[in-house]
């Protein structure tokens, strides 16, 4: 496949997880594309895999719609990260100290 259909090919998987995400919140696209300063068409044309948005509103899209931008991208969920043991033992102390605090109010 060349480059060019590839990325068409992408733009529309894109297109379909804005929509997706988009109707999961229960927004219309015209409150989507409020939200993000940019017109309805504009919006319209990434969800149609028209285009793609370029990276800084890609950037902001995520985080409106709450999703990582892995997710948005790639269409997968991240994968739960475990905790090192250190960390685990720094939260340790910080939740013993909040409950300290706490207590003490």
């Amino acid at each position: 496949m060349e480059s060019a259909e590839l990325a068409l090919k992408e733009w529309g998987a894109l297109g379909r997880r804005i929509t997706a995400v988009r109707q999961e919140k229960g927004w219309s696209r015209v409150e989507l594309a409020r939200k993000l300063r940019i017109s309805r068409e504009r919006l319209a044309k990434w969800e149609q895999g028209d285009n793609s948005p370029p990276l800084g509103l890609l950037v902001r899209l995520s985080r409106l719609l709450g999703v990582t931008l892995d997710e948005l991208v790639t269409g997968e969920r991240p994968a739960d990260r475990s905790w090192t043991e250190e960390e685990r033992k720094e939260l340790a102390v910080c939740l013993d100290r909040l409950l300290r605090f706490l207590e003490r109010l």
